[in-house]
């Protein structure tokens, strides 16, 4: 039973590494030895927890911090569901309000270019 719940304690986020090139995560007991160290690694940035096991790959692998994964995931929830308002209102025929607008130029599609007739305020 013990090793089961190291087994679960080691691949929470906290616990991983994110590799630099492809993005995998890895618990550090599956990471290579990073080949070439002082090469590779500036003085007095990020310590890498090893090198990426995959062999296309072979990058630098850095802690996936715990609050790092919290809110890469939150980020990646809010963009798809601004995502999916906003293909319901194109869907619905349209709907000009401010906080579309405010979608909009969060998801980096504009909004700026609407005449201020089009919006309730106009």
């Amino acid at each position: 039973m013990g090793g089961e719940l190291m087994a679960e304690h080691r691949t929470s986020p906290s616990d991983m590494a994110r590799c630099d090139n492809c993005g995998n995560t890895w618990t550090e007991e599956e990471l290579d030895p990073i080949h070439d160290y002082w090469g590779r690694v500036d003085p007095g940035g990020v310590v890498p927890l090893g090198q990426c096991p995959n062999v296309d790959c072979r990058a630098l692998c850095y802690p996936s911090y715990g609050y790092v994964y919290d809110l890469e995931q939150r980020h990646t929830t809010l963009r798809d569901i601004l995502t999916r308002f906003l293909q319901w209102e194109q869907a619905m025929g349209g709907w000009e309000a401010p906080v579309w607008d405010e979608a909009r130029r969060a998801l980096g599609m504009g909004g700026d270019d609407l005449d201020d007739e089009d919006t309730p305020e106009g």
